[in-house]
């Protein structure tokens, strides 16, 4: 195999060890690989090139055409199925720590409190779905078993259990809608409430 002398290292190296040229056609660069890759790299490292990268980068982000492609490339990232899969997974392993389900109801505490107007529609659409989900022939008796699960619920609160009253084929699924009657009605833990979410 053709060798060539490095000039950076002075070392005889075989060809391949050398970069082609784009301007010269079967030609090759004088410094082998590695030695082009440690000039570039302590090139890279000085602060002033870090700048100027920096600055550039930012400029090119800043750029329609850039947000265009990476908003592209982002959706078709987040399409895939191992992608969507993985996010599951890990939705699923933080709803089992009752840490993370402490700090998701603060931050919805907060949110409530900076956003009042949408925490109302949210709550206001909570209530319309629930009243269209209740039959117009339940009895008494049903009403008054509904009534004392969520009282027995907001006991078990009182005194510190963090328990929610949960509708078992949820009110706004996304495959099929439940009714809000004692039958459809259970007790769960917020965590597990949590990481059941809008299924069944």
């Amino acid at each position: 195999m053709e060798t060539k002398i490095c000039t950076k290292c002075k070392e005889t190296k075989t060809i391949d060890l050398f970069y082609k040229r784009s301007d010269q056609a079967g030609k090759y660069t004088s410094h082998c690989k590695a030695c082009k890759r440690s000039h570039d790299n302590a090139h890279s490292s000085l602060p002033e090139i870090k700048i100027k990268r920096s600055e550039y980068f930012k400029k090119l982000r800043s750029t329609p055409e850039y947000k265009a492609k990476e908003s592209v490339y982002r959706y078709k990232y987040n399409s895939l199925p191992k992608v969507k899969e993985a996010k599951k997974l890990k939705q699923r392993i933080l709803r089992l720590n009752p840490n993370f389900v402490q700090q998701e109801r603060l931050r919805e505490v907060e949110y409530a409190k900076a956003n009042p107007e949408k925490f109302a529609m949210k709550t206001r659409n909570r209530k319309i779905a629930k009243l269209q989900r209740t039959p117009f022939w339940l009895n008494p008796g049903q009403k008054f078993e509904m009534e004392s699960i969520y009282k027995y619920c907001s006991a078990l609160r009182s005194i510190g259990l963090d328990y929610e009253v949960d509708h078992i084929v949820p009110l706004q699924g996304k495959t099929v809608f439940g009714l809000h009657v004692p039958w459809n009605l259970q007790i769960l833990t917020a965590s597990e409430n949590a990481k059941k979410g809008n299924r069944i």
